[in-house]
Protein backbone atom coordinates (compact mmCIF):
# COMPACT_ATOMS: atom_id res chain seq x y z
CA UNK A 1 0.00 0.00 0.00
CA UNK A 2 0.88 3.40 -0.72
CA UNK A 3 0.30 6.34 0.86
CA UNK A 4 1.02 10.20 1.06
CA UNK A 5 1.78 13.46 -0.85
CA UNK A 6 -0.33 15.71 0.87
CA UNK A 7 0.22 19.45 1.95
CA UNK A 8 1.48 18.27 5.61
CA UNK A 9 3.36 15.75 4.33
CA UNK A 10 4.76 15.45 1.11
CA UNK A 11 6.34 12.10 1.32
CA UNK A 12 5.27 9.16 -0.79
CA UNK A 13 5.32 6.27 1.63
CA UNK A 14 5.14 1.97 1.65
CA UNK A 15 3.14 0.18 3.74
CA UNK A 16 2.77 -3.35 4.89
CA UNK A 17 -0.80 -4.09 5.54
CA UNK A 18 0.14 -7.53 8.04
CA UNK A 19 1.18 -6.15 10.48
CA UNK A 20 0.38 -2.58 9.95
CA UNK A 21 3.82 -1.00 9.13
CA UNK A 22 5.61 1.45 6.58
CA UNK A 23 7.95 -0.70 5.14
CA UNK A 24 9.67 2.06 3.30
CA UNK A 25 9.92 5.75 0.98
CA UNK A 26 9.37 6.35 -2.56
CA UNK A 27 10.06 9.62 -2.29
CA UNK A 28 8.66 13.21 -2.08
CA UNK A 29 5.82 15.09 -3.81
CA UNK A 30 6.49 19.06 -4.12
CA UNK A 31 2.67 19.67 -4.53
CA UNK A 32 -0.29 17.44 -2.98
CA UNK A 33 -1.41 14.64 -4.54
CA UNK A 34 -4.86 13.84 -5.90
CA UNK A 35 -4.40 10.47 -7.35
CA UNK A 36 -2.11 7.76 -7.67
CA UNK A 37 -2.44 4.56 -9.77
CA UNK A 38 -0.47 1.45 -10.15
CA UNK A 39 0.84 -0.02 -13.61
CA UNK A 40 -1.05 -3.66 -14.16
CA UNK A 41 2.73 -4.92 -13.00
CA UNK A 42 3.33 -2.57 -10.19
CA UNK A 43 6.16 -1.30 -10.91
CA UNK A 44 5.45 1.91 -11.87
CA UNK A 45 3.65 4.36 -9.42
CA UNK A 46 1.62 7.29 -11.41
CA UNK A 47 1.16 10.02 -9.21
CA UNK A 48 -1.28 13.17 -10.31
CA UNK A 49 -0.48 16.82 -8.78
CA UNK A 50 0.12 19.47 -10.58
CA UNK A 51 2.07 17.31 -12.95
CA UNK A 52 2.03 13.43 -13.55
CA UNK A 53 5.23 11.85 -12.08
CA UNK A 54 6.19 8.43 -12.64
CA UNK A 55 7.63 6.63 -9.91
CA UNK A 56 9.93 3.49 -10.56
CA UNK A 57 9.24 0.85 -7.95
CA UNK A 58 12.35 -1.10 -8.17
CA UNK A 59 15.29 -0.27 -5.82
CA UNK A 60 16.69 2.72 -7.65
CA UNK A 61 13.02 4.59 -6.45
CA UNK A 62 13.60 7.01 -9.46
CA UNK A 63 11.03 9.59 -10.37
CA UNK A 64 10.14 10.86 -14.18
CA UNK A 65 8.00 14.03 -14.82
CA UNK A 66 6.31 13.90 -17.86
CA UNK A 67 5.29 17.14 -19.77
CA UNK A 68 1.86 18.09 -20.89
CA UNK A 69 -0.64 19.66 -18.34
CA UNK A 70 0.40 23.32 -17.00
CA UNK A 71 -2.83 23.39 -14.32
CA UNK A 72 -3.57 20.61 -11.80
CA UNK A 73 -3.96 17.27 -12.66
CA UNK A 74 -7.02 15.30 -10.85
CA UNK A 75 -6.55 11.77 -11.60
CA UNK A 76 -4.02 8.85 -13.49
CA UNK A 77 -5.19 5.72 -14.62
CA UNK A 78 -3.34 2.67 -16.52
CA UNK A 79 -5.33 0.89 -18.70
CA UNK A 80 -5.50 -2.84 -17.90
CA UNK A 81 -2.73 -4.05 -20.55
CA UNK A 82 -0.16 -0.70 -19.33
CA UNK A 83 0.21 0.70 -22.54
CA UNK A 84 -1.87 3.61 -21.53
CA UNK A 85 -2.09 5.98 -19.43
CA UNK A 86 -4.47 9.08 -18.92
CA UNK A 87 -4.61 11.78 -17.27
CA UNK A 88 -7.27 14.21 -16.12
CA UNK A 89 -7.06 17.65 -15.09
CA UNK A 90 -7.34 21.46 -15.55
CA UNK A 91 -8.06 23.73 -17.66
CA UNK A 92 -10.35 21.21 -19.00
CA UNK A 93 -7.75 18.77 -20.26
CA UNK A 94 -7.36 15.12 -20.64
CA UNK A 95 -3.99 13.08 -21.89
CA UNK A 96 -4.07 9.65 -23.41
CA UNK A 97 0.18 8.92 -22.91
CA UNK A 98 1.85 5.87 -24.46
CA UNK A 99 2.60 4.71 -20.79
CA UNK A 100 6.09 3.01 -21.99
CA UNK A 101 7.52 5.76 -24.27
CA UNK A 102 6.06 8.58 -21.77
CA UNK A 103 4.90 10.82 -25.54
CA UNK A 104 1.25 12.17 -25.74
CA UNK A 105 -1.03 10.03 -27.90
CA UNK A 106 -3.88 12.39 -27.58
CA UNK A 107 -4.96 15.59 -25.97
CA UNK A 108 -8.69 16.10 -25.32
CA UNK A 109 -10.10 19.53 -24.58
CA UNK A 110 -13.29 19.19 -22.15
CA UNK A 111 -14.93 22.86 -24.38
CA UNK A 112 -15.15 20.47 -27.39
CA UNK A 113 -17.69 18.21 -26.06
CA UNK A 114 -19.94 20.84 -23.69
CA UNK A 115 -20.96 23.13 -26.23
CA UNK A 116 -24.18 24.18 -24.36
CA UNK A 117 -21.69 25.70 -21.56
CA UNK A 118 -20.91 29.21 -22.48
CA UNK A 119 -21.06 32.30 -21.17
CA UNK A 120 -23.63 35.48 -22.45
CA UNK A 121 -20.32 36.05 -25.09
CA UNK A 122 -20.24 33.06 -26.09
CA UNK A 123 -16.64 31.62 -24.88
CA UNK A 124 -16.89 28.20 -23.12
CA UNK A 125 -17.07 27.67 -19.62
CA UNK A 126 -13.93 25.94 -18.35
CA UNK A 127 -14.48 22.71 -17.37
CA UNK A 128 -12.19 20.42 -15.52
CA UNK A 129 -11.63 16.34 -16.08
CA UNK A 130 -11.72 15.86 -12.98
CA UNK A 131 -11.57 11.37 -12.62
CA UNK A 132 -10.57 9.14 -15.65
CA UNK A 133 -11.12 5.07 -14.97
CA UNK A 134 -10.45 1.91 -17.78
CA UNK A 135 -13.36 -0.57 -18.22
CA UNK A 136 -11.63 -4.27 -16.71
CA UNK A 137 -11.12 -5.04 -20.20
CA UNK A 138 -9.63 -1.44 -21.51
CA UNK A 139 -11.74 -1.06 -24.17
CA UNK A 140 -13.68 1.49 -22.74
CA UNK A 141 -12.81 5.30 -20.83
CA UNK A 142 -15.06 6.27 -18.56
CA UNK A 143 -14.36 10.25 -17.92
CA UNK A 144 -15.97 12.92 -15.93
CA UNK A 145 -16.30 16.70 -15.78
CA UNK A 146 -16.35 18.18 -12.84
CA UNK A 147 -17.95 15.10 -11.22
CA UNK A 148 -21.10 16.13 -12.98
CA UNK A 149 -21.04 14.67 -16.45
CA UNK A 150 -19.78 11.22 -17.37
CA UNK A 151 -17.88 10.57 -21.26
CA UNK A 152 -17.46 7.27 -22.34
CA UNK A 153 -14.77 6.52 -24.68
CA UNK A 154 -14.04 3.77 -27.07
CA UNK A 155 -10.31 2.49 -27.11
CA UNK A 156 -8.88 1.41 -30.03
CA UNK A 157 -5.73 -1.23 -29.85
CA UNK A 158 -3.48 -0.29 -32.77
Amino acid sequence: MVSGGGHDDPTLRKWNTKPFKEIGIIGRCKMDVHSMAFSPDETILATASNTVDLWNMGENGSKTTIEGHVRPVYDVTFSPDGRLLVSAGAPGLLIVWDAGQKKILKKVKSEKYLKDMQYKDGSPVPVDFTDAQFSHDGKILATSIDRQEIILWGIKKN
